[in-house]
Formats: structure tokens, C-alpha cells, sequence
């Protein structure tokens, strides 16, 4: 013989008739472009999807700004993607920084949010970024030096010192 079960303290599988509202039709529904459920929108798609505007006036402030240019002073058109990138990068990492500007990086317990994490991950991205577009002092130096030994060399002095001038 089997033992019945106990009917648990508040009915069994009786609901409570708020938890189905959601369900009524003509309820109210959440509103195009919902972030009501958005914390930090550090890895939200919603968080850019619209935004290609902010997004343009970003990797168009960037762009003012990186060392190499064109000859009309303007960004170089391969960069572009690199400098839309980093603007993405930028724009995430303000949100998640100011989201554990106001909640703080740590839980209850002490331990480090997922969210704080998620910030240091998005700024190393963005000094990737910016070493890249050569914004950082080393990323600079290595330009510079770059260009400067491009600049001077000479092709017709260095093939006559590895004895190849067959002109």
C-alpha cells in the first residue's frame, strides 16, 4: 500500500491567479525595443542595434584623432571597420562602467560581479582597439618608427648594396 501524498500548503498545483495575467489576451505587452530586463547591456545587441548615429559620431571622433591619415587629413578608408569597432567596444564599456558605477563590483558576499568582470574584458578590448588605431603611447612608438623606416628607405640604394643592380 502506497502512502497518499500531502496536498502542499497552498493547494497543490492550484496557481495563483496573478501569475497567469500575463496571459490574458489584450493584456498589456511589452513595448517595441523592450530593456526592462536590461542590467548592465554589456553584451545587449539592443544596446547598438539603434544607435548608428551614436555609433558614426563615435568612430567619426576617433577618427580625428588617429596619427596616420589620408592626404585629405581624413582617416584611412581600411581603418573603418577598426574604427567602428572600437566605438562599439567604447560605448558598451561606458554602459557597463556606469552600471557598476551605481551598483557597485562586488555581491552581498564580497565577491567580484560578473558584471565587473565583464568591465575590465570590454576595457581590454578597447586598448586592443586603440593599439591597434595607434591611440596608446607604445602603439605610437611603434608607428613611428614604423613609418620613419619606411620613409627612408631607399630601394635603389638597397639593392645596390646587396649587389643586385642588374640595370
Amino acid at each position: 500500500m502506497t502512502a497518499k501524498r500531502k496536498p502542499h500548503a497552498t493547494g497543490g498545483s492550484v496557481h495563483s491567479p496573478a501569475s497567469l495575467r500575463n496571459l490574458i489576451p489584450g493584456g498589456t505587452t511589452a513595448p517595441p525595443g523592450n530593456s526592462r530586463a536590461m542590467t548592465h547591456g554589456g553584451k545587449s545587441k539592443a544596446l547598438v542595434a539603434d544607435v548608428s548615429a551614436e555609433v558614426a559620431e563615435l568612430a567619426a571622433a576617433i577618427a580625428e584623432i588617429v596619427p596616420v591619415k589620408d592626404a585629405d587629413g581624413s582617416a584611412p578608408a581600411a581603418d573603418t571597420l577598426a574604427l567602428e569597432a572600437c566605438a562599439v567596444t567604447l560605448k558598451r564599456w561606458r554602459s557597463v562602467r556606469a552600471y557598476n558605477a551605481l551598483h557597485g563590483e562586488l555581491d552581498a558576499k564580497g565577491n567580484v560581479k560578473a558584471s565587473a568582470r565583464l568591465e575590465n574584458e570590454l576595457k581590454r578590448a578597447f586598448d586592443r582597439d586603440l593599439h591597434v588605431l595607434g591611440l596608446n603611447p607604445v602603439a605610437r612608438a611603434q608607428l613611428g618608427l614604423t613609418l620613419a623606416q619606411a620613409q627612408s628607405f631607399d630601394l635603389a640604394r638597397h639593392w645596390q648594396e646587396q649587389g643586385g643592380d642588374d640595370a
